[in-house]
C-alpha cells in the first residue's frame, strides 16, 4: 500500500513539473515532416552570385529532368517566353507568372510537375490555367509585408506541399516575378532541408556572410530591371524562422504569426 501511495505521489509531482516547466523543444509538425522527407530529392542547387548574374540553367534542366529532344524544345521555348524557370532540386522548380502560357503547361506535363503553387496576392490565375494533369493551388502572400495571419498560413501550407514533392510528383512554385515571395518560401524550404542534413552547419550561419541560401535568396530577388531587392521584412522572416527551427521552437514561432 505504501509503495502504491509513493508511486501516486511521484506521478503527481512529475505531472506538476511538466506543467510548470514545459519542454522548450517544440518543432511544428510541418517542419518535422520536411526534415523526415529531406532525402526524397536530389541535393539542392545553391547558385553563386556569378552563376546567378549569368543564370542560364538549360544544361541543368535537361540533365536533371528529361533528356529527350521534345522536352529540350519545350524548355527552350519556355525560356524564350521568360518563364524564369530555375530548378531548386530534382523535385521542385521555381519561376514566375508565365506558367499560364501554353509553353509552360506543356513543359510541366512533360517534366512530371503535378502541382503548381501561385503565391501572387493580386491575381488568382486559376481561370487562365487549364490542365487536367496538373493541380493548381492558390496561396496568396503579400509582396512586401512581414508574413502574418493568412500570408503566414499560405507559406506554411506551401512548405507542407514542397515536403510532399518527389521526382514523380514535382512542384512548381511561383509568384509575379518569381523572385521575392517565391524566393522566401524556397529559402525556408532549403534551410529546413539543410538543417535535416547538418544541423550544426545550418544553425551556425543563419543570415550571415556564410549563409549561401540567404545570399541566393537576395541575389535572385535583385535580378533583372523590372524588379526590386528582397524586402527587409522577408529577410527578417527568414532569420526568425531559421532561428526558431534551430532552437526547436518553430511551433511557438508559427503560432505567434
Amino acid at each position: 500500500m505504501m509503495k502504491f501511495t509513493l508511486t501516486l505521489i511521484c506521478t503527481f509531482i512529475f505531472q506538476v513539473f511538466l506543467i510548470a516547466f514545459p519542454s522548450q523543444a517544440a518543432q511544428n509538425t510541418i517542419i518535422e515532416k520536411m526534415i523526415k522527407s529531406s532525402n526524397n530529392c536530389s541535393p539542392d542547387y545553391i547558385f553563386s552570385n556569378s552563376q546567378i548574374n549569368s543564370l542560364n540553367s538549360f544544361d541543368i534542366y535537361t540533365k536533371e529532368f528529361n533528356k529527350n529532344q521534345k522536352s529540350q524544345k519545350i524548355i527552350k521555348a519556355s525560356l524564350a517566353k521568360d518563364l524564369n524557370l530555375i530548378p531548386v532540386n530534382s523535385c521542385v522548380l521555381r519561376g514566375n507568372k508565365n506558367f499560364t502560357s501554353l509553353e509552360g503547361q506543356k513543359l510541366f506535363e512533360t517534366l512530371s510537375v503535378k502541382s503548381i503553387i501561385n503565391t501572387d496576392s493580386l491575381t488568382n490565375r486559376l481561370i487562365n490555367y487549364k490542365s487536367n494533369k496538373v493541380k493548381y493551388i492558390y496561396l496568396p502572400v503579400s509582396s512586401s509585408k512581414y508574413p502574418k495571419g493568412a500570408g503566414a498560413k499560405s507559406i506554411m501550407t506551401a512548405l507542407n506541399i514542397l515536403a510532399d514533392s518527389s521526382e514523380e510528383k514535382k512542384v512548381y512554385i511561383s509568384c509575379f516575378f518569381g523572385k521575392h515571395r517565391t524566393g522566401l518560401i524556397v529559402a525556408l524550404y532549403q534551410f529546413t532541408r539543410l538543417y535535416a542534413q547538418n544541423k550544426q552547419l545550418a544553425c551556425s550561419q543563419v543570415a550571415n556572410s556564410k549563409d549561401k541560401i540567404f545570399r541566393q535568396m537576395n541575389s535572385i530577388a535583385a535580378l533583372g530591371t523590372l524588379t526590386y531587392d528582397m524586402p527587409k521584412e522577408f529577410q527578417d522572416f527568414y532569420k526568425d524562422f531559421a532561428n526558431s527551427v534551430c532552437k526547436e521552437q518553430s511551433e511557438e514561432f508559427i503560432k505567434s504569426l
